[in-house]
């Protein structure tokens, strides 16, 4: 009996708040590194458990800021530095310091990082370098003086010759040989019954390699006559010579006077314009040769078009956003883009000039999409929207409105009762009713209602 009332005596335990930090494990030294090798310390610390236990690491008397190559790791007593891609500036000594409420240990060691070779002076290749300087030390290859052709005036070989007689809308090709080939300062200019020929789109010149022709697109009874084409030389002679300038050296004069000076005289003159063309005088008064037609259905959106045809063919063009007019020689169109209802209409185009006016006209009718739908196309959807934003659901004829009791806990609040600081803590109970829609639960911490 006095045995089995016999007690053990029982251990004073230490509380790891009041133990002082030891390292159990001393930091290695890495002597051998090379850079760009990834470099780890490692050691062990007591107490395990004290949640007052700071970890601080020093390089050279410096505190180590954790980063993107240095990171710190410290888990139930395991203490580790990691250091990416080390460098020779890492080399040093290393300290790790364990601070809690009771007292410090260090812990310390050295690491030396091999630094790779920096930019290489010396030639990797002396056989090529001796050859590179033996042609550097030679002169530059004196070239030949050339004295360039003195142009020759131009001349055509074969006279111009193309297309006599044409229909109306059809393409007409005129074409000649002419020379010097190669003289860059040669001009064509062409000419339709003495006057230069206008710039437009249907006229088309080629001249390459003493190949010259003309063509006419589209061919209107305007552009009947005579066809000149005239060759213009503006060019001196020039004569270039190279010489041999020592290595290193700059160049600042003029290697050629004589064209220098031909560049200054140009420059002071005033750039060659070509001349003025003026319209020739209309004689008749506008006549449309060809109506506007009507449109009698198109969908809303589409494009609608417009167009006839004009005499005389000369007139003004505009342009606009959604609406786009065209007049070119004769032809005129109206163009209208993404149509709407209030489109349509009668439209009237009028040509006018000194000696009178023409009119034609034409009408469009659209086709109109439906308009906004005003009225719902589910009208038993309708109603249970209704029935939501009124607040209540859909009636149910067969279930009546239900009486709720007070609420009563069928079982109590049940949780853990101790807990290590940073575990999960879970709390749960039972109410009833169970589907009474105004019931309202709180939740208070020593009769202060937690907010959620």
């Amino acid at each position: 009996r006095d045995l089995e009332n016999f007690e053990r005596p029982q251990k004073a335990e230490v509380e790891p708040q009041d133990q002082k930090p030891v390292f159990t494990t001393p930091l290695n030294n890495l002597e051998n590194l090379k850079e760009g090798e990834h470099a780890h310390l490692e050691c062990r610390v007591e107490p395990i458990n004290d949640p007052n236990l700071k970890i601080e690491w020093f390089v050279n008397g410096i505190a180590i800021k954790t980063g993107h190559r240095f990171r710190t790791t410290h888990d139930f007593g395991y203490v580790a530095l990691d250091i990416l891609y080390g460098y020779s500036e890492d080399s040093g000594t290393y300290m790790c310091k364990a601070t809690n409420l009771v007292g410090e240990a260090v812990n310390t060691c050295t690491i030396k990082v091999g630094a790779r070779r920096s930019i290489y002076l010396e030639s990797q290749h002396p056989e090529g370098l001796a050859k590179i300087k033996e042609l550097e030390s030679q002169g530059h290859a004196t070239r030949l003086e050339v004295e360039e052709p003195v142009p020759t005036p131009p001349r055509f070989i074969t006279e111009l010759r193309g297309t006599t007689d044409i229909l109306e809308g059809q393409t007409a090709h005129f074409e000649a040989q002419v020379e010097p080939l190669h003289d860059p300062n040669l001009r064509i200019e062409f000419y339709h019954n003495g006057k230069p020929l206008p710039s437009a789109s249907r006229f088309h010149i080629t001249f390459d390699f003493g190949y010259l022709a003309l063509d006419i697109g589209h061919a209107v009874p305007e552009d009947a006559g005579e066809y000149t084409a005239k060759a213009i030389q503006c060019s001196w002679p020039v004569h270039i010579v190279h010489q041999t300038q020592p290595k290193g050296s700059i160049i600042l004069d003029s290697q050629r006077p004589e064209g220098l000076e031909k560049i200054r005289l140009l420059e002071g003159q005033t750039p060659w314009q070509r001349p003025e063309v003026a319209e020739p005088q209309t004689r008749q008064r506008p006549v449309f040769t060809q109506p506007l037609q009507n449109i009698d259905a198109i969908a809303e959106g589409q494009t609608a078009h417009f167009e006839c045809r004009l005499i005389p063919v000369r007139g003004p063009h505009s342009q606009g956003s959604r609406i786009t007019r065209t007049h070119d020689f004769g032809f005129v169109a109206l163009d209208l883009t993404h149509v709407r209802g209030e489109d349509e209409g009668v439209y009237i185009c009028r040509a006018s000039n000194p000696l009178g006016e023409a009119v034609t006209t034409a009408s469009m009718k659209i086709k109109t999409k439906a308009s906004i739908q005003l009225e719902t196309q589910h009208p038993e959807g309708m109603r249970k929207i209704q029935q939501l934003e009124e607040g209540r659901g859909p009636a149910r004829p067969d279930e009546p409105d239900r009486v709720f009791e007070k609420p009563i806990f069928t079982q109590l609040l049940t949780g853990p009762s101790e807990l290590w600081e940073g575990e999960h803590a879970h709390f749960e109970c039972r109410v009833v009713p169970v589907g009474d829609p105004s019931l309202r639960f709180e939740w208070y911490v020593n009769g202060v209602e937690l907010k959620m």
